[in-house]
């Protein structure tokens, strides 16, 4: 073997050693000596690499409970970290692929998350109430820069749903979808079946944070009186006992 061959299997073996040493480098051990103030983490055990902790928090309002991790060694070869994850957050199972990079790039794949409606509101951008029912969503791919959405798409099933409040009403099975369309924007799609109320359209989420709500909401022929007046308080009536939402404003954070 020549000299360069040498050098480059020495090379290897100390990158090996390198990686086996911090993929066994305890993950309490690591949290205390970088001691990040963002982050707070209780009941942590096994290694950088694979490992788990009873709660995460972040320093925001919801924390991460049940964490367990399992990352991909190779992908500091691409200037990322990332891989396996299953969490316990406000009251729903989380689980999935999760990559992120510098500049605040997150990238998330395969995420399936299920749970109740009575929690999940904790996490909505909206300020809903009370809501009932089971989510199950499956996210295929995700994109963000900071609190940016890129690219997202998935689906959401939500059974039995329900709202408490601002106001009450059954909506059976609501089902929905989000695809990206031209120029960075994305489109939810939204329809239920089953309830009260029978509901159609979405909302269309533009790349700098515009965005548009447009839903018709139909008393099912079953549903009792007060249902419409119910809707009337918070949509526009459109003719054949419909209702119509129609509204338009910026998030924040864009």
């Amino acid at each position: 073997m020549t000299r360069r061959g040498w050098i480059g299997l020495g090379a290897f073996g100390v990158l090996v050693y390198l990686v086996a040493l911090v993929a066994t480098f305890p993950a309490a051990r690591a949290l205390a000596l970088g001691d990040p103030p963002q982050i707070r983490a209780d009941g942590v055990s096994g290694s950088v690499w694979a490992g788990s902790a009873q709660r995460v928090a972040f320093g925001g309002p919801v924390p991460l409970d049940d964490l367990t991790w399992d990352l991909a060694a190779w992908r500091l070869l691409t200037g990322r970290i990332g891989g396996d994850a299953d969490f316990h957050v406000a009251g729903a199972h989380v689980t999935g692929t999760f990559v992120a990079s510098p500049g605040g790039h997150l990238a998330a794949s395969g995420v399936t998350l299920k749970g109740p409606m009575a929690s999940l509101v904790e996490l909505a951008p909206v300020p809903i109430l009370a809501a009932e029912g089971e989510m199950l969503a499956h996210v295929d791919e995700a994109i963000f820069d900071g609190r940016r959405p890129r690219r997202l798409q998935g689906q959401f099933q939500w059974e039995n749903a329900a709202l408490v409040a601002p106001v009450q009403v059954a909506l059976g099975t609501v089902r929905g979808q989000v695809t990206p369309v031209d120029d960075g924007a994305h489109s939810f799609e939204i329809e239920s079946s089953g309830g009260q109320v029978v509901i159609e359209g979405g909302i269309r989420l533009l790349a700098d944070g515009r965005y548009r709500v447009d839903l018709r909401l139909t008393p099912a022929r079953d549903a009792p009186p007060r249902i419409a007046d119910t809707l009337g308080m918070v949509a526009q009536r459109a003719g054949n006992g419909a209702f119509v939402i129609r509204r338009s404003g910026q998030l924040t954070g864009f």
